[in-house]
């Protein structure tokens, strides 16, 4: 079943977004040839960009410029993802520009039993198993939204149909999109979760396995077996050996991507670079690497160990 990849991208040279954005949608040319990938910009970002970031550009089949009136960066972006469907025509994957596709997930779309697919979230209060979101009813206060919500997706990694009641669904959005902002929230996901549990549009909504949306910034274990992972961006996205983090300093020093790392990262379901933490490894589902790590961490100890025991 043919798809679109969709990526939305605000940046004005201020951050590492557009080398992010690069990194996966190179990633996904490798695990998922042949799908065209759109990018959609702020038109304040066209000039950075054009001028740039022409490397970045060209990895796209086409590029939409839009305009939007919302006063910041992270307002456009959210503003922007809302009007992904009514941009971009056909079914689709949106992905956020800090996702790393690393398997093939076209089997999706192979799947006549959804309109709206997405995955529960993964996070701080609940970094396995996705419960009812307590944690948002403040929110959900400040704007004088009804609650509880019983379930809580993640929107940086949305498969969206090209039918009459996803479009519906996702102008609702929208509209929850601006009341937030109205308030003075910029949020996108909570909006979506509110629309998906106020419509009444008949929509058919699947919940994911993690392998889809892979939120391995919430714990390691969402790695295994992982299609897309998802690493959440801000400073931990790139700091220390995530691999992310690695790709995208490959990335900017030398104009290419570390495939070697990649593979090596996908073959393990572990996405860090040397030098490993055990934990990690036992978390990803190496237990036997783990130990071996742990081990010789420990014996690279002893010398030291013992030149302070002779003083």
């Amino acid at each position: 079943m043919a798809f679109t990849a969709v990526y939305v991208l605000v940046d004005h040279g201020r951050g590492a977004y557009a080398s992010m954005a690069e990194v996966s949608v190179r990633a996904l040319r490798r695990v998922q040839p042949g799908v065209p990938a759109v990018l959609i910009g702020d038109e304040d970002s066209r000039a950075y960009l054009t001028r740039d970031r022409d490397r970045l550009l060209g990895q796209f089949d086409r590029v939409i410029w839009a305009a939007t009136d919302l006063p910041n960066l992270v307002a456009r972006s959210f503003e922007l993802k809302t009007r992904v469907r009514s941009l971009v025509a056909g079914d689709l994957a949106y992905l956020d520009g800090d996702t790393l596709p690393v398997r093939p997930f076209a089997d999706l779309f192979e799947r006549t039993d959804w309109d709206v697919a997405l995955v529960q979230d993964r996070n701080h209060h609940r970094p396995v198993h996705p419960t009812a979101p307590n944690w948002i009813e403040p929110k959900l206060q400040k704007h004088r939204w009804s609650g509880p919500l019983q379930r809580y997706f993640n929107a940086g990694i949305q498969y969206l149909r090209d039918v009459p009641a996803v479009h519906q669904l996702v102008a609702e959005w929208r509209e929850r999109l601006r009341e937030s902002h109205a308030v003075g929230e910029h949020d996108d996901q909570l909006p979506l979760n509110y629309t998906l549990h106020t419509t009444e549009i008949p929509v058919r909504v699947l919940e994911l396995p993690t392998a889809y949306n892979a939120m391995v910034a919430a714990h390691p274990v969402h790695a295994r077996g992982a299609k897309v992972l998802h690493f959440f961006a801000g400073p931990a996205a790139l700091a220390g050996n995530t691999l992310l983090g690695h790709l995208v300093r490959h990335l900017d020093a030398t104009g290419e991507i570390d495939w070697p790392s990649f593979d090596r990262a996908v073959a393990l379901d572990h996405p860090w670079v040397p030098p490993y933490w055990p934990r990690r490894l036992w978390q990803t589902g190496s237990p036997v690497r783990a130990v071996a790590t742990a081990l010789g961490q420990r014996l690279k100890l002893l010398p030291k160990a013992a030149n302070e025991e002779a003083r």
